[in-house]
């Protein structure tokens, strides 16, 4: 049975128990305010599965992923750290790792400032690093224990290195090839839109980001000076076998306007079946 077959599956499955419970009108707002007597403020995930890639060659590999949170109605802090790995005939195919910082702060009136530190390294694709940090702000469109929306505009500074390897032709029109660094501090403006749908059963989520870059920059593959952006959506359903147990299916699509390395796609896809714990 395919990875769609089996989600759908689920969710046609818990739809008798969804429909016994009574949920919110999904534009109710319910002002987020201090639980002091919250019996779980902390809380941590371990999940764990396979990933297939269809960026510039199609694969398997595994996927594996750490989260943690402290919430307590005002303040929401939240630590992600994932990474995926293939290793086959004696070659790396897949080597990405990646962790999220950030934190968010409600102010009042539907608004919410945050602080977020992120930071990626595929060399695989030719990118040994890049991170983000800054700060910015969003506004609750709806908010309850059901369904949460929200939009948000956040102002970074980016640190990025790309590595590749360019075969060039000498005076004597004898090929070679030389190793090529490139590290650029850029300035770059974010927008997302975030939503959620949780119940006991099941978890909802899209996710999506526009993050242009504030000036031009020179594509390291062709030396054209190009405008530098990324968009990415990433959409996922998570859906708990037990209380701690769950299975989450999740597909991600991001576009980066200028190329890493010869040869490296421009465009990522990736389709994720895991197994998860919550604490």
């Amino acid at each position: 049975m395919s990875f769609g077959r089996v989600i759908l599956f689920l969710i046609l499955g818990s739809q008798p128990l969804l429909a016994q419970e009574s949920s919110p009108s999904p534009w109710t707002y319910e002002e987020p305010t201090l639980t002091r007597d919250n019996p779980k403020p902390f809380g941590l995930k371990i999940e764990y599965g396979q990933n297939h890639s269809a960026g510039k060659s199609s694969y398997l590999s595994r996927v594996g992923k750490l989260g943690a949170k402290y919430e307590n109605g005002l303040d929401e802090v939240r630590l992600n750290a994932d990474g995926s790995s293939l290793r086959t005939l004696g070659q790396t195919v897949d080597d990405r790792r990646h962790y999220f910082l950030g934190y968010d702060r409600y102010i009042g009136s539907r608004l919410w400032l945050f602080l977020l530190h992120d930071w990626e390294s595929n060399e695989v694709v030719g990118l040994n690093y890049t991170q983000l940090s800054g700060a910015g702000v969003k506004v609750d469109l709806m908010r309850n224990k059901v369904y949460t929306l929200n939009v948000g505009v956040a102002y970074l500074k980016r640190a990025k290195q790309t590595e590749y390897n360019a075969a060039l032709v000498d005076a004597n029109n004898q090929p070679y090839t030389e190793s090529r660094v490139s590290t650029k501090d850029d300035k770059v403006i974010s927008a997302r839109l975030k939503f959620d749908y949780e119940t006991d059963l099941v978890r909802l989520s899209l996710i999506s980001f526009y993050q242009p870059v504030t000036q031009k920059n020179i594509n390291p593959v062709s030396g054209e000076k190009k405008d530098d952006y990324s968009w990415s959506v990433e959409s996922s359903i998570a859906y708990h076998l037990t209380k701690q147990v769950y299975l989450r299916y999740a597909y991600l699509y991001r576009f980066e306007a200028l190329q890493t390395a010869p040869g490296a796609a421009r465009k990522d896809e990736k389709t994720t079946l895991q197994v998860g714990y919550e604490f």
